[in-house]
This record gives C-alpha cells, sequence and structure tokens, in this order.
C-alpha cells in the first residue's frame, strides 16, 4: 500500500472492464476503508474489507470546503 485516497476520482470506476476490480483504501487519517469495487456490465459494487490508518495520496485529496 502506498497510501489512501479521500475518493475515486471522476471516470475511474469507468476504465474497469466488465469483471474488473479496483482495491483502494479510502478515507483519511484513523478512519480509512479498504475497498473493493466490481464492475458486472453497467453495475458498480463496492465491498468494504478492513479498516486501516494510512496517510493520503497526494493529489487524491479533497478541496477543504464549509459543510453545513
Amino acid at each position: 500500500m502506498n497510501g489512501a485516497v479521500e475518493f475515486i476520482p471522476d471516470g475511474l470506476l469507468e476504465q474497469l472492464r466488465d469483471g474488473g476490480r479496483l482495491v483502494c483504501v479510502e478515507g483519511s487519517g484513523n478512519a480509512a476503508r479498504a475497498t473493493t469495487y466490481r464492475r458486472d456490465g453497467d453495475v458498480f459494487s463496492a465491498v468494504l474489507s478492513f479498516n486501516a490508518a494510512i496517510k493520503s495520496l497526494p493529489g487524491f485529496t479533497r478541496e477543504k470546503a464549509f459543510e453545513f
């Protein structure tokens, strides 16, 4: 593992072929989770595997914004 991502960039899942999988650690700090995404035709599914504490990869963090 090289690092976690806070979000999956637009279009990344679309690059998966039918039956393809993407495994990543999503989240930040102590609140990250390993997730496996799978594509079956036009349907995407996600399976959470385990919790992880790993630093974020540069370029995959969300910009700070106010949320109410």
